[in-house]
């Protein structure tokens, strides 16, 4: 019992160590997947954009900033890998303290008397102590691995988790199909707090009718077709946007956009036909 308990002195220091590590390693592991985030967009962006970046001549400045964050990838691997390191080592080495003490005040205890501990009885509960250690330093081992998917999986949650901006209210109705009547009624929009993009438009669109929007770059082109496809809410106060009559906040959204088809300035293809896309 004496050396049970001398023994088992090294599982609260050993649990201290497990806390601390956890909370550095999860810091270090979800910076991993931060970094490792911003490595892939600069080089997808790099890629999608390579005629820009030939036709201005940014190939070298480009090469330089996407070289900043993967050193800032590459350090950040660095300092996990060393929280990954030095875990083990830290349980082997409690294992040598638990063994040890249990050797030193085990050997004090040894005798032939009947009261007294015998050499095998030592021997074996030292191999008792080590076969104890063995399946926390398995754990161990596994424990690094597990850090490491509970950072790439917090991220994922994050984002599933996210409420979006543009909710539809408890009573919203199903929009009936779509004749073509768009109307905006003293409509203002901004992204930004107190920077306007539109300001007290009014605009009126009859079905079948073919409506071209010009103006120059920042005029709130874009602003329109987006509010319009309910990509950013349009406050109560803020003016109407009525597609046949109905209120487009007052309908559910899924049933507005499916309705809707966009266009874009440069589209993007996938795989399949023509009819397909």
């Amino acid at each position: 019992l004496e050396l049970g308990l001398i023994t088992m002195a090294v599982l609260p220091v050993l649990m201290t160590i497990m806390v601390t590590w956890q909370k550095y390693a999860k810091r270090s592991f979800s910076e991993i997947r931060r970094r490792i985030a911003i490595v892939n967009a600069a080089f997808n962006e790099n890629i999608s954009g390579v005629r820009v970046v030939q036709s201005l001549n940014r190939q070298e400045r480009n090469l330089e900033i996407f070289n900043e964050k993967n050193i800032a990838h590459r350090w950040s691997n660095v300092i996990a890998g060393r929280y990954a390191a030095g875990l083990l080592p830290a349980v082997d080495i409690l294992t040598a303290v638990a063994i040890g003490l249990a050797l030193y005040f085990g050997s004090k205890l040894i005798g032939l008397e009947e009261d007294q501990l015998l050499p095998g009885v030592l021997v074996a509960f030292v191999m008792y102590v080590q076969r104890f250690f063995d399946p926390i330093r398995n754990l161990t081992q596994q424990y690094t691995q597990l850090q490491r998917s509970m950072a790439s999986g917090a991220r994922i949650f994050d984002l599933m988790d996210r409420e979006p901006e543009l909710i539809d209210i408890e009573d919203a109705i199903e929009m009936p199909e779509i004749k073509g009547n768009i109307e905006f009624k003293d409509v203002s929009f901004r992204y930004v707090e107190g920077e306007d993009v539109l300001k007290g438009i009014n605009l009126t669109v009859n079905a079948g009718e073919t409506v071209a929007v010009v103006g120059p770059t920042g005029a709130g082109k874009t602003s329109i077709v987006s509010i319009l496809s309910r990509f950013y809410p349009v406050k109560r106060e803020e003016g109407e946007i009525l597609i046949d009559g109905l209120d487009i906040r007052d309908v559910k959204r899924t049933s507005v956009v499916n309705q809707m088809s966009m266009v874009l300035q440069e589209p993007y293809l996938f795989s399949g036909t023509v009819m397909g896309n």
